[in-house]
């Protein structure tokens, strides 16, 4: 089954706007732009903006390959700082995910990152 870029309306409009842009015309309606360097005249330039959708913010959850705690040191330092694994990727300028990463999935982390912990904890849990 075709992809939506790859149905015969999609390439068939891909055709006319690069067509329409060519002849130095607004890709959406044909009309000729009233500004210079522009590849849509005024009216759809207004209109695109009228009716652009608000995206909401998605907050993405994923799942780690397993919850087993791999790396027990790390875990039992960040408990007796008493900070959260979000806490600790703030506090170190990393993302969740991959302090997450480091506590259960075995992956080491790269050096500035490892000095960072080191720093926070006063130890370098991957000797």
């Amino acid at each position: 089954m075709p992809t939506l870029t790859q149905t015969p309306g999609a390439i068939a409009m891909r055709k006319r706007r690069i067509k329409l842009q060519q002849l130095g015309l607004c890709t959406r309606c044909g009309k000729t732009p009233s500004i210079e360097d522009s590849t849509q005249c005024e009216n759809c330039r207004s209109r695109k903006k009228i009716h652009k959708p608000k995206l909401k913010e998605k907050t993405i959850v994923r799942k780690c390959k397993s919850w087993r705690i791999v790396n027990h040191r790390f875990v039992d330092g960040l408990k007796r700082i008493g900070l959260t694994i979000p806490e600790f990727a703030v506090a170190i300028n990393v993302t969740a995910r991959q302090v997450e990463r480091w506590a259960f999935e075995e992956v080491m982390p790269k050096i500035e990152n490892r000095m960072k912990v080191k720093a926070l904890l006063g130890e370098d849990y991957w000797k």
